[in-house]
This record gives C-alpha cells, sequence and structure tokens, in this order.
C-alpha cells in the first residue's frame, strides 16, 4: 500500500474524532446529526437492507426485519473510508481488502456503528416510519391502502400492530384513519407552498421592477434630443400600450424623462401623431401618452428625480433581504415533513418509531 495512503489510513482510524473530522467534515454535534439523517435515509432507501427497512419495496408485514440496522452502518462507514481513498488515491488497488484484512481498523468500525445505532436509532426507524406514510400516500383513496400498510396498523397472527400504545390500547385502529390525516396533511403543505410561491413570484418581479428602475433612471438622465428620435411614434405607443417584457425598461426611461425641453418633444410628437391617427382607438392612446408626457414635463424636476431614486436605492436592500428570506422560508416548507401540519399524526408516528424500537420479530 502506497505510504501516504498508509499514513492517513492510521490517521483517520485513531480515534472516533478524527474519523468523523476527515471522512464526514463533522466539527459539531448539529454537523454529526446531519451526517446520521443522511445516513439513515441511506440505509433505508438504498442500502441492500431497503428491501427489509423500506415500506414501499417490503413484500410483506412480516418481512420487516429490523435486526441488521446497526451492521448495515457499518458497512456504510467501511464504504465511506474505501471511497475517500479512492477519490484521494485513485491509483491505489486493494483497499477494501487492505482494510478488511486489519481487524484493529474493522472493530473501530464496528464499534463507531454500533455507537452512532445506539445515539441516533431513532433517526433509523424514524425513516422506516416515513416509508410508511409515504406507502400511505400513495393510495389513490383509504379504499386502496395496501395490505402492508393495513397489517402494520392491525397487526397480524406473527407481528404485533406497530401502533400500540403503553397500555395495550393502539393510537389508530384502521387504514383510513390514518390516510385521511396523511392526505389532508399533504394539502395543508401544498396549499401553503402554492401561496408562498405566489407572493415569491410577485416579490420577484417587483424585485426585477426595482432594478430595472435604476438602471432605466441611469440611462434617463444621458438622454438627449438626438436620442429620442429614435423613438418613432408608434414605437412609444407599442411600449405604453402592450406589456411586453422587451419594452420594460423603454417604459421605465420613458417614464423617468426630464421635465423641460426632451419632455416636451416626446409630448410634441404624441400630439402630431394623435392628430395624423388612423383609428379612433390609436388616437385616443396618443393622447393618453400625450398627457403623460404633458405631466413629465412639469413635474420630472431634477429634485423630484434624484428623490424618486433616492428612495429606490433605499428600499432595494431591504427587498433583497426579504427575498432571501421568502425564498429560504419556501425551500424549508419544501423539504418539511408533513407531521409538522397535524400535530395528532406526529404523536401516530411518534408511537410507531417506538414499536420500531422494540419490535422483535419471530422467525
Amino acid at each position: 500500500m502506497n505510504e501516504k495512503l498508509a499514513l492517513y489510513l492510521e490517521k483517520i482510524f485513531s480515534s472516533d474524532d478524527e474519523f468523523e473530522r476527515i471522512i464526514f467534515e463533522i466539527e459539531t454535534n448539529e454537523d454529526r446529526r446531519a451526517v446520521m439523517v443522511d445516513l439513515a435515509s441511506y440505509v433505508v432507501n438504498q442500502s441492500d437492507l431497503k428491501t427489509k427497512l423500506n415500506f414501499k419495496l417490503i413484500k410483506s408485514y412480516n418481512a420487516l426485519d429490523v435486526s441488521d440496522m446497526a451492521f448495515a452502518i457499518v458497512r456504510v462507514l467501511f464504504d465511506e473510508v474505501v471511497d475517500w481513498a479512492q477519490e484521494h488515491f485513485p491509483k491505489e488497488k486493494g483497499i477494501a481488502a487492505a482494510i478488511q484484512e486489519d481487524r484493529l481498523k474493522m472493530y473501530m468500525l464496528h464499534t463507531l456503528g454500533m455507537r452512532y445505532f445506539d445515539e441516533f436509532q431513532g433517526l433509523f426507524f424514524d425513516a422506516i416510519a416515513e416509508s410508511f406514510f409515504d406507502l400511505i400516500h400513495e393510495a389513490e383513496s383509504f379504499r386502496h391502502v395496501s395490505k402492508i400498510a393495513q397489517d402494520a396498523i392491525t397487526g397480524n397472527a406473527k407481528n404485533r400492530s406497530l401502533f400500540l400504545l403503553d397500555n395495550g390500547s393502539q393510537i389508530v385502529r384502521r387504514a383510513d384513519q390514518v390516510w385521511i390525516r396523511v392526505d389532508q396533511a399533504h394539502k395543508i403543505k401544498k396549499r401553503q407552498l402554492y401561496t408562498l410561491a405566489n407572493d415569491l413570484k410577485k416579490y420577484k418581479a417587483d424585485l426585477e421592477d426595482m432594478q430595472v428602475r435604476l438602471k432605466a433612471f441611469e440611462i434617463a438622465q444621458t438622454l438627449t434630443p438626438e436620442m429620442l428620435t429614435h423613438y418613432s411614434a408608434e414605437r412609444v405607443r407599442e411600449i405604453f400600450t402592450e406589456e411586453k417584457a422587451e419594452f420594460a425598461l423603454d417604459r421605465r426611461v420613458l417614464g423617468y424623462i426630464p421635465s423641460g425641453d426632451l419632455a416636451y418633444q416626446m409630448e410634441t410628437l404624441c400630439e402630431r401623431a394623435a392628430i395624423n391617427a388612423k383609428t379612433p382607438v390609436a388616437r385616443e392612446e396618443f393622447k393618453q401618452i400625450q398627457t403623460f408626457f404633458t405631466k413629465a414635463k412639469m413635474n420630472n424636476t431634477p429634485t423630484d428625480l434624484k428623490m424618486r431614486r433616492d428612495e429606490i436605492v433605499q428600499k432595494l436592500p431591504h427587498r433583497k433581504q426579504r427575498y432571501k428570506e421568502m425564498l429560504q422560508q419556501y425551500q424549508t416548507l419544501k423539504e418539511d415533513p408533513i407531521f409538522i401540519f397535524d400535530e395528532q399524526l406526529a404523536k401516530i408516528k411518534e408511537v410507531m418509531v417506538a414499536n420500531l424500537a422494540h419490535r422483535k420479530i419471530e422467525r
């Protein structure tokens, strides 16, 4: 084995802290918990044990087997070390075999895996429980809930219900009780996401408009009579009457046209266009735009334009921060489990997790 790799492996296996720091980049308890959440999800949803742990994948309720989860964690730890070594030393061969043949290293992996399971087993049983509620949600209605889910609720000849309370009663007895709550929780979450998504869309549009207005202010300050000649009467009419994204900046620039000769130039352009308009609709639209420039001629003084620009400059940082917060809120809501939307459903899940932790399958 490469001498440098051997030294790295010795460092990795020198202590649990070094292992965590190098392999998982764990520095805090929060880091460790986040890694365990991902590890639990992997074991239940992707590992070789998924057909024994994931309710969406097991073939029957009796096939649910939680007895090997701790060993699955050890296997993941082993794979992580091998992956790390292969990533940093891609030309090295036989890394997995070398680690497997080292009893001390394998003993440490075993000890660390057992420790993780003892400390964080709730997360692993939680991942199993979530697969159950996912299975419930897949049912078109409570009448279509799978037999696996029904057996988990009622129990069968071989295994007890996973919803037994300490006093021997059950927190739920029928599949429809669970399905209805799961369905309602998903609908509540969906409604909240929809509302927040709409708010985000409006807020983003407002934020983008503020940025366009700032740019328009800068352009408007550089306008010259010659530059305004590039605006034909028909184009001005399109800019003010058609809600096209391509006209957004021009519309704002013309809105901030300085008072005086420049505004008068555009006022005159629209006045003549109204006189020569071929249709009553066009005539009326040109008159309205003419009125707009008449007001700009009087109101868009340097002082007024500066005040309006300063107001946007002052508000923009706060709007950006608020949009960032709303976006984070939306992302968090997307990731939130359905159980936070229904306290009773959260209690039902809690009971299930407790039963999973005490489950013994008789074979």
